[in-house]
């Protein structure tokens, strides 16, 4: 039993109702995974965009401050 269900059975207990059934917490876990891939390959784009933004930024002091090249 995973750390989540140990906690979700302790909330049902002490909550005096059953806890949620398996394919739930399945369907949760997934819906979780697949939000954790979408966040991740948004992140690569934003990393990727920050980059070239940092990069142009540096050819442009450079140029700012040395204007003869």
């Amino acid at each position: 039993m995973t750390t989540k269900e140990k906690t979700l059975t302790a909330e049902a207990k002490t909550a005096d109702c059953e806890p949620p059934p398996q394919g739930q917490l399945r369907a949760e876990n997934e819906n979780l995974r697949t939000e954790c891939a979408r966040l991740r390959k948004d992140n690569e784009k934003l990393t990727e965009i920050f980059e070239f933004a940092r990069r142009e930024f540096e050819k442009k002091d450079e140029e700012t401050r040395n204007p003869e090249r």
